[in-house]
């Protein structure tokens, strides 16, 4: 079936996702064995694809699509493009990729950092906070913060019907989304990591729990969507959802060391390769639909989800779980694997659907 989006659908760059992918697997290239040429060469071809199609350096913009129109890409497409960069500056720090980071931050910072979308915010706070790691510019960090204190400004009591609580998903009061509840969870995870302070993990597990107790089925490990004014919830199948998620339970478990979140994103991350998958020519891949069906915000959210399931490959497995670290790594390892051969162009841009076929026109 279609997918639908509410609003905002900002402008998007689909092969940014992608070089996210190339990225990331490059970037633990130790667990999954892969610390070759090959693809240590798809990593820089992708990115350097990247820079190329989207970055205009003299206005510090990333565009909308490939061919530019002369329109700049949305927000959030923004934020995650800046965290592309930033896996960039992680795998090749030669390459100059911090002076594409300061730039587009530059830029952002003469229009301002708040946002009416707090998910949007949240994925420009977690940019921040990975340049802060790699540059320790604390101006990086300050803004990180910043975004964080409107964020958990957000917590609500009054809302949504009989279920209680949660961060509004924008300034509206529409709903109150797994964006922006999981993933603050992990940007608060990331602060208390670098900062020690007690404060964003007493935020982090008041979102969690609320969010696992109301918005995670027990049953299956499928995360909602969002939970609307009138409390009734919205189930849609995005993998970003359940990704978010994970990685919410990741930063639970590395602040407590209590396993029941290991086994949570174990458990979670099993949903996702059980029923946000399709075939390709390699064997199931991560999905979210077809090119056609997977439209507007729905191309960016492989990235995020792929990038949690990256980072739980690096943990144990736990008991009461069926997945483990050396499946989930062949699974990754696959979807990388069926971009490179399956979905990409001669242009070195991508396909959403990472079984191919690459795609014929604008991206």
């Amino acid at each position: 079936s279609s997918v639908t989006l509410t609003p905002p659908v900002e402008p998007v760059m689909k092969v940014l996702l992608f070089v996210s992918v190339f990225f990331i697997a490059s970037s633990i290239a130790t667990p999954f064995d892969i610390i070759s040429d090959s693809y240590l060469n798809q990593a820089n071809v992708s990115i350097a694809s990247f820079i190329d199609k989207f970055y205009a350096r003299s206005q510090a913009v990333l565009w909308d699509k490939y061919p530019s129109s002369g329109n700049a890409t949305g927000y959030w497409t923004l934020a995650e493009g800046m965290a592309t960069i930033a896996d960039g500056m992680k795998v090749f720090p030669h390459a100059n990729y911090d002076n594409v980071f300061q730039a587009l931050y530059n830029k952002q910072a003469s229009a301002g950092f708040s946002r009416d979308w707090y998910d949007d915010e949240n994925w420009m706070a977690m940019a921040c906070v990975r340049a802060h790691q790699l540059t320790n510019n604390n101006n990086y960090l300050a803004t990180a913060i910043a975004l964080f204190k409107d964020i958990s400004a957000a917590w609500d009591t009054t809302c949504c019907g009989s279920i209680k609580g949660g961060v509004w998903w924008d300034r509206k009061h529409t709903q109150k989304a797994s964006a922006s509840n999981a993933g603050p969870v992990i940007l608060a995870g990331m602060l208390h990591q670098l900062t020690g302070e007690a404060v964003y993990l007493a935020f982090a597990s008041q979102v969690y729990n609320f969010w696992w107790t109301h918005m995670v089925n027990p049953s299956n490990y499928q995360v909602a969507d969002h939970i609307n004014t009138d409390g009734s919830i919205t189930w849609w199948k995005f993998t970003y959802n359940e990704g978010l998620m994970v990685g919410a339970s990741l930063a639970m478990y590395d602040a407590t060391k209590n396993t029941t979140f290991l086994r949570n994103a174990w458990n979670i991350a099993n949903f996702m390769l059980t029923n946000e998958v399709t075939n390709s020519a390699l064997g199931s891949v991560l999905y979210d639909g077809t090119d056609s069906q997977c439209t507007g915000d729905c191309q960016q959210f492989k990235g995020p989800a792929y990038r949690q399931l990256v980072a739980l490959s690096a943990y144990p497995a736990v008991s009461g779980t069926t997945l483990n670290p050396d499946s989930l790594k062949v699974f990754l390892k696959r979807c990388v694997d069926s971009l490179w051969s399956n979905a990409r162009t001669k242009q070195d841009t991508y396909a959403t659907n990472w079984a191919g076929p690459a795609p014929s026109g604008p991206i």
